[in-house]
């Protein structure tokens, strides 16, 4: 399950205009990769999959797709890709700090499935 869509991908991670270089397909793998390194932290703390979550965990998703895409776009001017490298340290940190419960996130879990039939008994129990 992705924790973040492309049109979050472009208000988060990347502008327009770097993401039109890249494929609807990458940017979905990229936010698949980005979503399963978040569900490694988070499978410490909460119950996957997650029902719902808040945009702090949407942009830090955001920010790992970023840097996994354009790393493997190449080397750009201007620092760019250290900026986008710092940033995805900074997300990692975060997922770190989720993971040690320092942080917590507003989450949804997911309610686990039962699958055992229900038992019910007439059998009075003198209570």
């Amino acid at each position: 399950m992705n924790y973040a869509t492309r049109a979050d991908l472009a208000q988060y991670g990347l502008t327009a205009q770097a993401l039109a270089v890249f494929t609807d397909e990458q940017q979905e793998r990229a936010l698949r990769g980005a979503s399963a390194t978040a569900d490694g932290y988070l499978r410490s703390r909460y119950s996957l999959p997650l029902a719902d979550w808040d945009d702090d965990l949407r942009r830090n998703v955001c920010l790992l797709a970023a840097y996994d895409l354009m790393a493997s776009h190449g080397v750009y001017p201007d620092g760019i890709d250290e900026t986008l490298r710092l940033r995805a340290e900074s997300a990692v940190g975060w997922l770190k700090s989720v993971s040690s419960g320092v942080v917590t996130i507003a989450v949804a879990e997911t309610p686990p499935v039962i699958n055992s039939p229900a038992v019910m008994t007439t059998r009075k129990r003198g209570w």
